[in-house]
């Protein structure tokens, strides 16, 4: 599973901030892949090294480190509009279709509460890739000739297929899987409308001291 998130806390790891007690609003999810939008939000310097709680093959707990990146919100959002043209120019389809969905994108991604913008991979990484895939990321973050492949990799891309467009993936509910459905999904930005946004609150303690006399 992989997510944009939204907080004012300085670390990209959902499983971190709930464990630290901070407050976060889920952007957008995808399960097997990484959307290539969410790729231009960063740079690699927003990497951050993350210490993440798993499990080995007999259920003992052990510790992966990955780098994750993080930014600030206005940050993110001139990234991706700085990413334009290597975003169109970057996958062999029609460039008015990739147009919609780079527009389509920056018109859903609003909304922000909180200041930062983090993308948590690690569930990802950790459970799909092995661990010398891992640099993919950081070659992903790149946005030049070298981050084309590794954003293909990651997002799922497969060269030769035109996706659906927009219109079609939001309005047809019953497209075929496949290739094409594939690359459309590595295109789509899957941000949660305002109103459904998973919220992540800190718990708060209701124990209250009283003095005794």
């Amino acid at each position: 599973m992989n997510f944009l998130i939204n907080t004012d806390g300085q670390i990209p790891s959902t499983q971190l901030l709930q464990k630290e007690n901070k407050e976060y609003i889920e952007i957008a999810n995808a399960d097997y892949f990484v959307p290539a939008i969410w790729l231009l939000l960063f740079k690699q310097s927003d990497l951050k090294e993350v210490k993440i709680e798993t499990q080995d093959f007999d259920g003992n707990p052990c510790f992966d480190v990955v780098q994750m990146p993080i930014t600030s919100v206005d940050s993110a959002l001139k990234n991706l509009k700085e990413s334009k043209e290597f975003f169109l120019d970057a996958f062999d389809c029609d460039r008015s279709l990739l147009q919609d969905y780079f527009d389509n994108a920056l018109n859903l991604l609003t909304g922000f509460e909180f200041k930062n913008l983090a993308l948590d991979s690690t569930e990802y990484l950790i459970c799909q890739l092995e661990e010398d895939e891992w640099s993919l990321l950081f070659t992903a973050l790149g946005c030049d000739t070298k981050a084309i492949d590794a954003i293909m990799e990651l997002s799922g891309y497969e060269s030769g297929v035109s996706p659906f467009s927009v219109s079609e993936l939001y309005e047809n509910p019953s497209l075929s899987r496949g290739s094409q459905l594939g690359n459309a999904n590595a295109l789509d930005v899957h941000c949660s409308s305002i109103d459904y946004r998973f919220r992540f609150k800190p718990e708060i303690s209701t124990n209250k001291q009283f003095n005794r006399d």
